[in-house]
């Protein structure tokens, strides 16, 4: 190859360069002017659907849970409402109380329309694969009841022949479908659904149910308002937690970094003795 030759070749590869160079300049030229007339997403965003609101939305059953919901005329209160205010002024944040039939609860929580759940919601395996929990708060077990001169048994309530009332939607409800229904002890008409829990005392009282079956915080508070006589309980292992959708990430390590604080705080003590919970147990 001769030096002139050798000249055109590398001017053929220069040439080659700067063309290519001006193809990449004017390519990064037209992805800017599209960037700014166009928002692109940011991949590397955290998404979650309750990051920065002003208000949060506390989803609550519409009827008495005491000692966890009492309402007094419109005004929630209760052991639940103490807890989520006492978290909130904790972390800064503003909440607002939303009374929701308890068979819905967990449906409006699926559709967005609150940010979390309370009113003594037991966390299950079952709930777990749907919804995010906070830390346990408290631990309890179910307990049977009926009326203070009742001459009626834990051995009569196994014979599967009086009728119960639960609420639906309930591990309560849980428990004697698996216990009783299932092994055939009793005949589902026995099994009574009841328009809350209270409710349930009420007709006990009325005669028209043998038994109810609660949680037992909720069940010894009843027993202050009604004449009532617990006969036995079931060890069921359950807890009480805060509920959350699974795209709630960061709200639920807010809300649970408040609810720890709270739990290793005397202020707990004080709030549970009010509702003459013991926390010796526990």
């Amino acid at each position: 190859m001769n030096h002139i030759s050798f000249l055109k070749e590398r001017w053929h590869i220069v040439i080659a360069l700067i063309l290519l160079l001006m193809v990449l300049s004017a390519t990064v030229a037209l992805f800017i002017q599209i960037s700014d007339d166009i928002e692109l997403p940011d991949l590397f965003a955290h998404e979650d659907d309750n990051d920065h609101k002003s208000v949060y939305l506390v989803g609550i059953s519409d009827t008495d849970y005491p000692p966890l919901l009492i309402w007094v005329g419109d005004q929630p209160t209760g052991l639940d409402i103490d807890l989520i205010q006492w978290i909130s002024k904790e972390k800064g944040i503003q909440v607002s109380f939303v009374s929701i039939p308890w068979e819905e609860i967990f449906d409006a929580l699926r559709n967005k329309e609150i940010d979390m759940i309370m009113s003594g919601v037991s966390i299950t395996p079952e709930r777990k694969e749907e919804f995010l929990f906070s830390d346990p708060y408290l631990s309890i077990e179910q307990t049977i009841a009926v009326v203070r001169e009742s001459p009626l048994t834990l051995m009569d309530f196994y014979a599967g022949e009086k009728t119960i009332g639960v609420e639906a939607g309930t591990t309560s409800e849980d428990i004697v479908h698996n216990l009783l229904i299932m092994s055939g002890i009793t005949d589902p008409s026995k099994v009574h659904a009841v328009g809350g829990i209270a409710q349930g005392a009420k007709d006990l009282m009325d005669g028209k149910l043998d038994y109810i079956i609660t949680d037992q915080p909720i069940m010894a508070a009843l027993a202050q308002e009604y004449p009532l006589r617990i006969i036995g309980s079931f060890s069921t292992g359950e807890e009480y937690g805060i509920g959350f959708r699974k795209d709630s990430v960061s709200f639920q390590q807010t809300i649970n970094a408040g609810l720890v604080t709270l739990l290793q705080s005397p202020d707990w003590i004080n709030i549970t003795s009010t509702y003459l919970i013991d926390l010796s147990g526990h």
